[in-house]
C-alpha cells in the first residue's frame, strides 16, 4: 500500500505503447476576459491538462465592455493545437445573460493555433449558426466549458 507515488518520466496505462503513457497531468486557473479596456465584474476559470486535452470552464460577466471583443473570449490556459488533424474543439454555454444581441442558443470554439475562442449562435430570425456572434455588452454574463487539444 502507497500513499504517494512520484514518477520521473511517466506512467503506462493500459499497456506499454506509446498512446498509453500518461506525461503529463495538471491543475490550474485561469482568467477569461475579452481584451481591450473591458472591466467586469465577475472573472474565474479553472482547467486541469491530462496528456494533451485541456478541459476548462469558466465564468465571465463584463462589467463595461469598452473596446473589448464583441464575439472573442481570450485567455485560455493553453493555446489550442495548430495541427487540424488532432484539433479537437468543443465549447457550449451552460448559462448566458444581458447579450448583446437575443440568441436561441450559444456555443463556441477554440481557434486553431490560439488561446482564443469564437463565439456561434442562433437566433429567433436564423435556422444556421452565425460564426463570430457579437454577444458582449455591458452586464453581459456568461458561464461556459470547453475541451480541446493543445501541443504544449
Amino acid at each position: 500500500r502507497y500513499k504517494d507515488i512520484y514518477l520521473g518520466g511517466g506512467a503506462f496505462l493500459g499497456g506499454t505503447g506509446t498512446a498509453n503513457k500518461l506525461s503529463d497531468y495538471e491543475e490550474g486557473t485561469w482568467t477569461p476576459n475579452i481584451g481591450g479596456n473591458a472591466t467586469y465584474s465577475a472573472q474565474a476559470g479553472h482547467y486541469r491538462k491530462i496528456g494533451k486535452m485541456v478541459f476548462a470552464n469558466f465564468q465571465i460577466q463584463i462589467n463595461v465592455k469598452g473596446t473589448g471583443y464583441g464575439s472573442k473570449l481570450a485567455g485560455l490556459p493553453f493555446n489550442s493545437s495548430s495541427n487540424s488533424a488532432v484539433n479537437v474543439q468543443s465549447g457550449y454555454t451552460s448559462y448566458f445573460a444581458n447579450l448583446n444581441t437575443a440568441v436561441n442558443s450559444l456555443a463556441f470554439y477554440v481557434e486553431r493555433g490560439a488561446n482564443t475562442a469564437e463565439f456561434v449562435a442562433t437566433t429567433s430570425t436564423t435556422t444556421t449558426i452565425t460564426n463570430g456572434a457579437n454577444v458582449f455588452a455591458d452586464n453581459a454574463h456568461i458561464y461556459g466549458a470547453v475541451v480541446y487539444a493543445t501541443d504544449a
